[in-house]
């Protein structure tokens, strides 16, 4: 089990984006693989409805990241030796200065 938080503390550019997902690694197919979360909440969202947010691939939730924010995504199983963080980035020179933890049991 692991929680998995991001801490989006500034954004600059025009129109900028963020999703930002977890990876697992497989040692016998040696590759990366996208890691869905089991639930799902986005601090700043007043009333957050998490039963329509489970089983996605960004932990930011169902629309890319646009200003500052702060996300959590459980992880109820997690059966990979090696897990990163990855992020894609859009709009026109999107900058984003943001933190991530994990924390597993």
């Amino acid at each position: 089990m692991a929680v998995v938080t991001i801490d989006i503390t500034a954004v600059s550019g025009t129109s900028p984006t963020a999703d930002f997902w977890l990876q697992g690694y497989d040692r016998f197919a040696k590759q990366w693989f996208d890691v869905p979360y089991d639930q799902q909440l986005t601090a700043n969202a007043a009333a957050a409805d998490l039963a329509a947010n489970t089983n996605r691939r960004n932990i930011n939730g169902t629309s890319a990241a646009t200003g500052v924010s702060k996300h959590v995504a459980v992880y109820k199983h997690l059966p990979f030796e090696k897990v990163r963080l990855q992020w894609a980035l859009g709009g026109t020179t999107p900058n984003f200065t943001f933190s991530s933890a994990i924390s597993g049991k």
